[in-house]
């Protein structure tokens, strides 16, 4: 398949298109905080005023703007919502001005158990598209899941898993296999090795970051599988994960992002973010007395 029949398909899966054509740049974040509850804080261009509502779902593609759970002064630039039931997985939609809609979701899901499991939908595309909420999630180590993990892990929807450990997750797997989740084995032994070469080739690290998907992908078959599972329907959503070397999972977060077109600062602000507890550019810092809502 060429890179331009790759594209087009993932795109088709995992870009939305913008909820508001020609829109101002309003910039919001989620944040999920310790016991379950949710912060979203936002800027926006001074000519936007008035109020902004959130509406709820637990549905990543369809959040129906009627009730709102929320409302606040577009000034106030932050609220929280404390909801009951910590274990379910909420996509909201903001409203601005009655005007100026966007969709957001915590990126980063706590999930005892799971290190690092992150959704990477969101990011800006090009001609005012997003990639989608709740259709690609990745992770580094898998151990013991207590209920609560467990829970959490099925109201992400996730319905396939990418094993990139190999033999070390087998049995791991096979216990997920038992809860109807599909796991598939794609071992890549040799990451340290990709990202050395990658570096050495000036690859990693500077704006030409389709050559280092296409070096990958032309090199190491191990890809190419995991972009065939990405290019069918009927395994999303999907999570990819690995235990034993968590830059595997970022360079694999690293390609999808880069072949959907979002900008090769945030490609790298998330490779950073799987690296990392916390990412400049995607939190703030929490508000100190924030707006509550249930």
């Amino acid at each position: 398949m060429t890179y331009k029949n790759l594209l087009s398909c993932l795109t088709i899966i995992a870009v939305l298109p913008s909820c508001t054509g020609n829109s101002p740049n309003i910039v919001a974040v989620c944040e999920e905080d310790n016991v379950g509850n949710y912060i979203i804080k936002w800027e926006t261009p001074s000519r936007v005023k008035g109020k902004v509502k959130v509406y709820a779902s637990t549905n990543p593609d369809r959040i129906p703007p009627r009730n709102p759970i929320a409302i606040a002064n577009v000034s106030d630039q932050r609220l929280t919502v404390v909801t009951n039931n910590p274990v379910q997985r909420y996509y909201y939609l903001m409203v601005f001005d009655n005007r100026y809609r966007i969709k957001i979701a915590g990126r980063k899901i706590n999930a005892p158990g799971i290190q690092n499991l992150c959704d990477i939908g969101g990011y800006k595309l090009g001609g005012g598209k997003d990639v989608k909420w709740g259709k690609l999630y990745r992770a580094s180590s898998i151990d013991t899941l207590n209920r609560y993990s467990l829970d959490k892990l099925k109201n992400t929807g996730i319905r396939t898993i990418i094993d990139l450990d190999g033999t070390t997750f087998i049995r791991k797997g096979e216990f997920l296999k038992r809860l109807g989740l599909k796991v598939i084995h794609v071992p890549i032994s040799s990451e340290n090795q990709i990202y050395n070469e990658l570096r050495k080739k000036e690859i990693i690290g500077n704006n030409n970051m389709h050559e280092a998907c296409e070096f990958i992908m032309r090199n190491h078959l191990e890809y190419k599988r995991i972009f065939e599972i990405l290019l069918d329907k009927t395994n999303y959503p999907i999570m990819f994960h690995c235990s034993s070397n968590k830059r595997s999972t970022a360079v694999v977060s690293l390609l999808i992002l880069t072949c959907l077109g979002v900008n090769i600062e945030f490609v790298i602000d998330d490779y950073r973010l799987h690296n990392s507890s916390v990412s400049p550019k995607l939190t703030y810092p929490l508000p100190k007395k924030p707006k509550r809502t249930v």
